[in-house]
């Protein structure tokens, strides 16, 4: 689990973003991975990019997102998150 608060930069424009996140869980299901995460607020968000990270040997990773999920975009409530990577 992961407690605190992330403060992104969008693409366009460099406005600062925050979801305080509450709650981070990935857990393999066969060839796929389920993505969850929590949020307690969220200020002027607009989604989520999940993002693998592709590691060969004896190399640094490369992330690239493998998708975007929907945020609530103003919220004081917790949220649930979750995505399904099927790589």
């Amino acid at each position: 689990m992961i407690r605190g608060i992330f403060d992104f930069f969008e693409s366009n424009g460099g406005g600062m973003v925050s979801a305080e996140l509450t709650a981070f869980d990935a857990k393999a299901r066969g060839n796929n991975v389920d993505v969850m995460w929590n949020t307690a607020s969220e200020t002027n968000s607009d989604h989520f990019d999940v993002e693998r990270a592709d590691v060969m040997a004896g190399s640094d990773a490369a992330f690239a997102t493998v998708g975007t999920v929907a945020s609530a975009g103003v919220s004081s409530t917790s949220r649930d998150y979750s995505f399904r990577d099927l790589g």
